[in-house]
């Protein structure tokens, strides 16, 4: 299971590399053909990452749900 935090880290990692072949293309550094590439991969990790970014979440949250259940329940333990 990946962290929340390792996928943030990656996330600002795309952010930062998108900003860079932007800049890169913008200064005539790099033709449009390879921007244009670049881009498109990026964009696509990027929705990758958010789409575990949404599914660590989630099971984040359901594992709080669970462990609150589990309390509440062991608390009753001691009346069965």
């Amino acid at each position: 299971m990946v962290l929340t935090s390792d996928l943030e880290t990656r996330m600002t990692q795309l952010d930062k590399k998108m900003e860079e072949v932007m800049l890169k293309y913008g200064l005539g550094d790099i033709p449009e053909d390879v921007y244009n590439i670049t881009y498109r991969t990026l964009t696509k990790q990027k929705s990758d990452i958010n789409i575990q970014l949404t599914e660590a979440k989630s099971n984040e949250s359901n594992l709080e749900k669970t462990a609150h259940v589990a309390l509440v329940t062991s608390c009753k333990l001691e009346t069965l």
